[in-house]
Order: C-alpha cells, then structure tokens, then sequence
C-alpha cells in the first residue's frame, strides 16, 4: 500500500495539536513544502522547512524538525521534536479549507489593483488566469452573507492559487474576483453556464454604482463599443450564441461601429467577441483589412472556426441577415425564432462584466 508522502512544492494541510491551543486543541494552516531530508539517528526523523499560510507575511517561513509517529494512505502524524506539538499533515482539499477557515467578502468596486501583484511564490496567472476546471475549487460563505447582498448560496468557483493566496493573506477576495473567476470559469465548455448565471447577474448587479441608461459607451486603448437595445426582429444582426442559447447581438451603427446586447451572463469569450468585433480602426481607417467593425464582424462569423467552437460547447459567432430566426430563405428556425423576444441586460450591467474581466485581464498583462 501506497503511504502519504511530503513533496517539495506542493501544498498540504495542516493540523497542529498541543497545550498551547487551550481548548480549541489545534490550529490548522494550508503548507507549501520547501525541503525535506531524514534528520538522521535512526528514529524516523525529518527536517521540514516550509511556508506556513496562516502566519502573517513575512514570517511564513518555518523549520520544524518531525518524528514519524503513524503514517497512511492518507496522513502523515509526527511530533514535533524540542515540543508538546503533534503535527498532522493530509492532502489540501477544498472541503478541508471550507471546514477549517472563515471566509470573508469585500463589497463594492476597487479602483486600483496594484496590492494584488503578488510578489512571494504564488503567480498571478494562476491566480487570475486559470484556464482549467482542475485549477478551480470551491469556496462557501455564510448564508447569512450570501443573503445580505441577494447572492445565490452557491460555492463559488476560485482558483486553488488564489484560495491559498488568500489564507495567507496576500490577496482579499471581493466581489470583483468572483465575478471574474466565474467568467474564467463559464467559458469551460464542461461547465454548466446555467448553474451560475444568477450568481454573475446578481454579482454585476452589486458592483456596479451608475445609474440606468438606454445607451453606454465603453471603450479601452484599443476598443470602442456601445452597449444599448438591438433589434431582433428585423435587423441584420450577428449574434453570440452558446449550444442553444442566445448571448448576445451585434447591430451596425451608422458610421460602421457595433452596438452590443447581452441576453445572458457573459463568459470570457463573450467578452472577448464584444471588444475583440469592436477594435479601433487602424490609421487608414480600416478594421483587421475589412472597411469597419461591421465588416469585420461580418468576415468573423462566417469563419469555420464557429462550427467547431459550437461542437466544443463553447460560445461562438453566427450572422441573421433578417432577424434572428430567419434563414437565408426566409423560413424560420424554430429553435432560434423563439428567442426573438428575449430581454436584454441592463446597459450598465454589461458595462460592469466587461470592465471587471479587463481589469483583471490588464493586471496580469493579457
């Protein structure tokens, strides 16, 4: 049988059990692994050096000389030599962090991001650009909590960096981080959309501070774009779509640029259509070689690469030259036609989505 064993440069959890703890009895912290060697004497002894989270930064740093008491599968118990202290060392599991600390959330829009560059051994693409569903675990807070904002009581997806990040108190996880980790994590095509959309409209619901309007401009260094109503019915229109659903709908503006509606929550594809169909035009005034963003649009959703991105699962572009629903020979499709009457998204909302996901985007150089 295969017994536990401690690996440099992974994480594990761990229980501290001794006197000092009054009647609580432990104290438990996630670990990274530094080195390990055999202390030497022949008592089934090791040197340990690692990370220790749920010390304050700075002072992480540990040594602790251990004497095997019992080791299985699943856990490793040992002494801590020179103490009273028992330590037991078992995999880092996310029903082991959700049991063992207390999670807290920070409301409201941050304006800057700069104490999230993170400068000891976690990286900020793994914590802000997992790309994976193995990279992501599962993060519960109080009913209590979730009810005070009208959040789903749900466990939020966060990246494992970024669970651990936060333990040692590096990182602060606000409302701005959930909502970007589950447009990470919506736009994996094994992940169910539908299960989360409530919790990311609600979520751009919280954040966002401006007031209703029929019409909002967003822009960035490279992208230029306004969010307002897109006629379904009768406009030639290029649309977002994911399996069977309707996303979102592009409409030419009158000097060529793209008006955007969203129908459904957007996952970073979404995201990544709306900005990407809306770049500047280049000092000769064209689009990526089209004459403006509507051509541009038009060449892109009829590459074949929409075909596989829909066999994927994932989101992808599909042109309505006469509304949604009707063909090219003017019968209707079904599946399509009958969400001619969805309702869009607020403006501001998706002024929100959009914003959050390029912060986070520009904090790690994406």
């Amino acid at each position: 049988m295969s017994r536990f064993t401690l690996e440099p440069r992974k994480w594990y959890a761990m229980e501290l059990l001794g006197p000092e703890f009054g009647e609580n009895v432990r104290h438990c912290s996630p670990i990274e692994v530094h080195s390990l060697k055999p202390a030497g004497g022949g008592k089934r002894c090791l040197d340990l050096t690692f990370c220790y989270a749920a010390y304050a930064v700075g002072v992480q740093n540990k040594a602790y000389t251990l004497q095997t008491i019992n080791r299985s599968k699943h856990f490793l118990l040992a002494s801590v030599v020179g103490t009273e202290r028992l330590a037991l060392f078992m995999e880092l599991t996310d029903d082991w962090l959700n049991k063992n600390f207390e999670h807290s959330l920070h409301p409201g829009r941050r304006d800057k991001k700069s104490s999230f560059r993170v400068t000891s051994e976690f990286d900020l693409h793994e914590i802000f650009g997992a790309s994976k569903k193995e990279a992501f675990g599962e993060l519960h807070w109080s009913a209590e909590t979730m009810s005070s904002y009208g959040l789903p009581n749900i466990g939020y997806p966060v990246p494992h960096a970024a669970i651990k990040a936060a333990m040692s108190g590096q990182i602060e996880i606000g409302f701005e981080e959930l909502l970007y980790w589950l447009q990470l994590y919506t736009e994996i095509n094994t992940v169910s959309r539908r299960d989360y959309a409530p919790a990311v409209t609600r979520l751009a619901e919280v954040i966002t501070n401006e007031p209703a309007m029929d019409l909002v401009t967003i822009e960035g260094q490279k992208f230029w774009l306004e969010l307002g109503e897109v006629d379904l019915l009768r406009n030639d229109i290029v649309t977002i779509q994911r399996g069977d659903e309707l996303v979102g709908a592009f409409q030419r503006r009158k000097d060529g640029t793209l008006r955007f509606a969203a129908y459904q929550p957007l996952d970073a594809k979404a995201i990544g259509y709306a900005t990407g169909l809306a770049l500047r035009p280049a000092a000769n005034g064209t689009v990526c070689m089209c004459p403006d963003n509507w051509e541009y649009a038009l060449d892109c959703s009829a590459g074949n690469g929409n075909c596989y991105a829909a066999d994927r699962g994932t989101c992808y572009l599909s042109r309505w030259e006469f509304g949604l629903g009707i063909s090219s020979d003017g019968s209707k499709v079904e599946q399509w036609y009958g969400q001619r009457g969805k309702q869009a998204q607020e403006p501001r909302f998706v002024a929100t989505q959009i914003e959050v996901y390029l912060e986070f985007q520009h904090l790690i150089g994406e």
